[in-house]
Order: structure tokens, then C-alpha cells, then sequence
């Protein structure tokens, strides 16, 4: 009986399969070891901004992983039946804590989604201005009232004009105390482990289409993916994130490492297991795609 030969798909589809049970330890070691966090607040461009002023001074130290909702999850909120607030689970579920400035409309409404969100709820470091602190608004005597007596999550009372060394070491204290008890989801169905799984693949692939990208995830989830549809946006915001990042870049048709991720990826996983690992497969990968078939 003649079989079918095996499409060069096929052998991507296995041979991304072989790089996930090799990676899938080291990234969710790194994610264990790591203080990742959102940072929701004004636009980050506006450098009066509380928000600003935070990434300004995180940065210096290097000791906390930042990110930004509306750079992970703009693929998401551009499909009709998507928005953030309910994207929240998967919003809670990605990182070890929500750093939350008020300081614009949006973060007044965010305030009051998250405070009642199931996870969410202990899981947030919230900056409020001082001047506001004996106000008898509701924002005051409401979800900030809520969050500081029957939950996790730490509100500070700040004045948004400073933000110096030791406002800065306060709060990594503040996102290590909320990480001990943070549920973090450690699956291709966090962007952010999806990234760093997305960087290894191209790196042993050499460059990948986003159809190839999505068929290897597919494969991944097997059965239990019910909704694949939101498995191509995972993949989607993943993707765009890092080219915002300058992880990655598009050359049509395909997306290839840049040397910026090239480093980050070294840096992470260290020279010696990506030479003892993904080199090895990597090689196997550029043999197979000089040919068409395989027995």
C-alpha cells in the first residue's frame, strides 16, 4: 500500500513540536524567576505621566519585565467580538501583577472592572494621586476602599509629580509580595510564554509564515482547543508585540529573528543550551528544507 508522502508542513509541524518539549522548562523557568508585569495608565508617550515615570525608573534596574496591554493585545481588540475588559482572565492569567495608574478615563474604568474581577482583584499594585486620598468620591470610598480592606492588592496613595529610587524599590517589594500568591498561566495561551516559544521556533527555523506559525500551535493544543479562532489572535498579538519590540521582523511572506532577538533569546536561554539543543534540530531543519519529500 502506497503512503502518502510527508509534506514539508508536516515535518515543521513535528519538528516545532520537538522545540516546545525541549523549551517549554526553560520558559517557564524563566517566567518563575522573572517579576513580569502590566503597566495600564496614560499613553506612554506622555512623559508627565505617572506611568511613564515608573518605566523610566524600572528600567534603570532591569529587575522587573514590563508590558503593555494595548501593545500585546491590539491584534485582539481589532476582532468585533473583543475587548479588553473581556479579555480580563487571560489579562490576569499572563503576568504576576497589574501595575495600575489612575490617571486617565480609561484607568478610572479599569479600576472599577479589575476590583471586581475574581482574579484580578489580588493581583493589582494601584497608584491613586494623594491630593485625592480624604475625598469622599465614590472611586475613593468604592473599589479603592474594596481593594485596600478585602484583598491582596496594595494601594498607594502617591503624589504623581515624583517618583524616585524609593518609590521604585517599594514597589518591586510590592509586585514580589503579590507574586507569592499570583496564578499565573505558564501555556501558549499566555502571549507573553507565546512570544519567547515563537523566538525559538524562528531561530531554529531560520524564518516561518504566520500560516506555518499557527498550524505548529494548533498542533500543539491538540483536542483541548475548542476555539482556534482565539489560538490565531494568541498568535497574532504574540507576533505583533514583538516586532513593536524589534524581536522579530516581517519579510512578506515570512517572519525572521532580528539580531536584537537573536541576543534576547541568548541572554535568556544561555549559549550552552541552545548550542547543546535547538542548534542540533536547527541543523536537521535547513537539511530537510533543501528537500521536497520524505519516506
Amino acid at each position: 500500500m502506497n503512503r502518502l508522502p510527508v509534506t514539508l508542513e508536516d515535518k515543521e509541524i513535528e519538528i516545532g513540536n520537538q522545540v516546545y518539549e525541549l523549551i517549554y522548562p526553560q520558559i517557564t523557568k524563566l517566567h518563575e524567576n522573572e517579576l513580569n508585569i502590566f503597566l495600564i495608565g496614560a499613553r506612554i508617550t506622555d512623559k508627565k505621566s505617572m506611568r511613564y515615570k515608573i518605566v523610566d525608573s524600572l528600567s534603570k534596574l532591569n529587575v522587573v519585565n514590563i508590558y503593555f496591554p494595548e501593545y500585546i493585545f491590539e491584534e485582539l481588540s481589532f476582532k468585533k467580538n473583543n475587548d479588553l475588559l473581556s479579555l480580563e482572565n487571560l489579562l490576569a492569567e499572563s503576568v504576576h501583577a497589574v501595575v495600575l495608574c489612575i490617571e486617565s478615563a480609561g484607568s478610572f474604568t479599569e479600576l472599577g472592572a479589575f476590583s471586581n474581577h475574581n482574579l484580578m482583584k489580588d493581583k493589582l499594585v494601584v497608584y491613586i494621586e494623594s491630593k485625592y486620598k480624604k475625598s469622599n468620591s465614590f472611586i475613593r470610598v468604592g473599589p479603592i476602599r474594596y481593594l485596600e480592606k478585602k484583598t491582596n492588592s496594595k494601594v498607594v496613595w502617591h503624589d504623581f509629580n515624583n517618583f524616585d529610587g524609593k518609590n521604585r524599590n517599594e514597589l518591586i517589594n510590592y509586585i514580589k509580595e503579590i507574586k507569592k500568591t499570583s496564578n499565573v498561566q505558564y501555556t501558549l495561551l499566555n502571549p507573553i510564554f507565546t512570544e519567547r516559544f515563537l523566538m525559538s521556533l524562528l531561530y531554529v527555523f531560520g524564518s516561518l509564515s504566520r500560516k506555518t506559525i499557527i498550524e505548529i500551535i494548533k498542533s500543539l493544543q491538540g483536542t483541548e482547543a475548542n476555539d482556534y479562532e482565539f489560538i490565531i489572535t494568541i498568535v497574532d498579538s504574540s507576533l505583533s508585540s514583538l516586532i513593536k519590540n524589534r524581536g522579530i521582523t516581517f519579510r512578506h511572506p515570512e517572519y525572521i529573528l532580528t539580531s536584537t532577538g537573536n541576543s534576547k533569546l541568548r541572554k535568556e536561554l544561555k549559549s550552552q543550551f541552545i548550542c547543546k539543543n535547538l542548534d542540533k534540530i536547527r541543523i536537521n531543519m535547513l537539511n530537510l528544507k533543501l528537500r521536497k519529500y520524505w519516506e
